[in-house]
C-alpha cells in the first residue's frame, strides 16, 4: 500500500467527523499513544506472526512504516485512527494478547540466554553443541524453599503474560528460574542452595548477587518489549563489575545485609532488586545518576522461621542502612516488609492454599501498590550541562503501607500443608 500522507489523514479525519463515528482505535493502539516506551515494532511483528489484530506478514511492514510517520509527527488520534481503518486493525482479546506477549517473551528468553559468571567462557563453562549449556537457574532455593512452601511441588503467583494476580500455578522446576548460568557455574550458589542458612557473609553476598543477576537478566529479556532508556545498560554494567570482582576475589563484605527474623514459617518466598524513593519517615532519597543504588531483597522461609534479607552494596550504606534501622525500630515489621515487597517485587511465590485464603483477596490492592511506584516518574535533562533531574509522583507515604497489604498471616495448625 502507498505510504501514508498528511492529506490522506486529513481526508479520513473529515470523513470520520462528518459521519459522527469519530476516530476508532484498537486498545493496543491507544497504548502506543500514551506509552511511548513500548517496543511497539516488536509487538506488531509478534501479532503479525500469529495473525492477530488484523496484522499478518503481508501488511505489517506497511503498518509499521505508517505508524512511524504518525508517531514522528506527534502521534495524533486522527493519524492512528486512519491507520486502524486503512488496514482494518482490530482489538485483541485478553487471551490473544497473552499469547502474543508469551511468544515475544519466549523469543527474548532464547535470545538473551547466557552464562553471567565472570569466568564464563568456552574452556570453563559446561558446553553443549559448541555453546554454553545454559540451565534454568533458580533465583530462589529449589529444594530448600519450594519443598517448604509448595503443594506437591506447585507454587503460585502472578500470570507473567497478563500481569494479573490470578494465582497462576507453576511447578518448582520452572518457578523463579532464569537462563543466566551454565551447569558448571551455577554451582557458585551451592553455599545457599545446598548448605543450611547460617547467615555468613558469603551467604549474604550470594543471596544479593543472585537477586541482582535474576533481576538484571529478566530486564534484558523485557527490553524486547519496553525501551528502558539510554542509561540502564551502562548502569547495570557498573553494578555487575562490582559483583564480579568481589565474587572472584571472595570479597563478601562488598555487600551489607540487615537480616530480620520472623519467628514462624510463612509459606511465601521472594527475591529481587529495586531502589527506594522514600524512607519510612517519608523523606525523599537522593539517588545517584552515574550508578543507581539498589536494594537486593530476599524473603527466605525456613522450617520454623522466616528471614528477610535487606541487602545493598556496602558503598551505598549511607543511603540504605538508616532504612533498615527504621524498620527494626518501628514495631511493624511484617507490614513494612509487605509494603516493600508488594510495591517492588514480582518474583514472589506462595503456597496455593495460602494464596487463595489470604493473598487473592488483596490482589487489587497489590496491583495498586505496584502501579504506584512503577512508571510513576520521569527523568528530565536540562541546564547548560544537561544534568538529569528525576521527577516522581509516587506518594510520599508509599512505604507506610497505605493500601493496607499484609502478606504474613498466622494459620491454624494444619491449615496449610506444603
Amino acid at each position: 500500500m502507498e505510504p501514508l500522507t498528511k492529506k490522506i489523514i486529513e481526508e479520513y479525519a473529515m470523513k470520520a467527523i462528518m459521519s459522527g463515528k469519530g476516530f476508532m482505535l484498537p486498545k493496543w493502539m491507544l497504548a502506543l499513544f500514551f506509552d511511548r516506551n513500548i517496543e511497539w515494532q516488536t509487538y506488531l511483528e509478534g501479532c503479525a506472526q500469529m495473525r492477530k489484530a488484523g496484522l499478518h506478514p503481508g501488511n505489517v511492514a506497511d503498518v509499521i512504516r505508517d505508524l512511524e510517520f504518525v508517531l514522528n509527527d506527534g502521534g495524533s488520534p486522527q493519524g492512528l485512527g486512519c491507520i486502524a481503518e486503512r488496514y482494518d486493525l482490530q482489538n485483541l482479546s485478553i487471551a490473544d494478547e497473552a499469547a502474543v506477549v508469551t511468544r515475544i517473551r519466549s523469543k527474548a528468553v532464547n535470545m538473551e540466554e547466557r552464562c553471567w559468571h565472570p569466568a564464563a567462557g568456552p574452556t570453563t563453562c559446561a558446553m553443549k553443541n559448541g555453546r554454553p549449556d545454559i540451565i534454568n537457574a533458580h533465583s530462589l532455593q529449589n529444594a530448600k524453599v519450594f519443598n517448604l512452601i509448595g503443594d506437591r511441588g506447585n507454587v503460585v503467583w502472578m500470570n507473567k503474560a497478563t500481569g494479573e494476580l490470578d494465582g497462576t500455578i507453576e511447578g518448582r522446576s520452572r518457578a523463579s528460574t532464569f537462563r543466566g548460568m551454565c551447569k558448571t557455574h551455577d554451582a557458585v550458589f551451592n553455599p545457599i542452595e545446598v548448605e543450611e542458612f547460617t547467615g555468613t557473609d558469603q551467604q549474604y553476598f550470594l543471596f544479593a548477587y543472585r537477586a541482582y543477576l535474576y533481576s538484571m537478566h529478566v530486564k534484558r529479556e523485557m527490553r524486547h518489549q519496553r525501551d528502558f532508556g539510554p542509561e540502564w545498560e551502562s548502569d547495570e554494567d557498573q553494578t555487575k563489575a562490582i559483583f564480579d570482582k568481589a565474587l572472584l576475589a571472595k570479597q563478601w563484605d562488598v555487600v551489607e545485609t540487615q537480616a530480620f527474623r520472623l519467628p514462624r514459617k510463612y509459606p511465601v518466598a521472594a527475591t529481587g532488586k529495586f531502589y527506594l524513593e522514600r524512607d519510612f519517615l517519608e523523606n525523599r532519597l537522593v539517588l545517584g545518576h552515574d550508578r543507581r543504588e539498589f536494594v537486593y531483597a530476599t524473603l527466605l522461609p525456613r522450617d520454623s522461621e522466616t528471614w528477610f534479607l535487606f541487602s545493598y552494596l556496602t558503598q551505598d550504606h549511607a543511603l540504605y542502612r538508616p532504612i533498615g534501622e527504621q524498620m527494626r525500630s518501628r514495631g511493624s515489621l511484617t507490614k513494612d516488609i509487605s509494603a516493600m515487597l508488594a510495591s517492588h517485587v514480582e518474583n514472589m511465590y506462595f503456597n496455593p492454599t495460602y494464596f487463595e485464603q489470604f493473598i487473592r483477596p488483596l490482589a487489587d490492592r497489590i496491583k495498586a501498590a505496584k502501579e504506584e511506584v512503577n512508571g510513576n516518574g520521569l527523568t528530565i535533562y536540562g541546564g547548560p550541562d544537561q544534568q538529569p533531574l528525576e521527577v516522581s509522583w509516587t506518594r510520599e507515604d508509599y512505604l507506610l503501607n497505605p493500601f493496607d497489604i499484609q502478606l504474613f498471616h498466622d494459620q491454624p495448625k494444619g491449615a496449610v500443608t506444603p
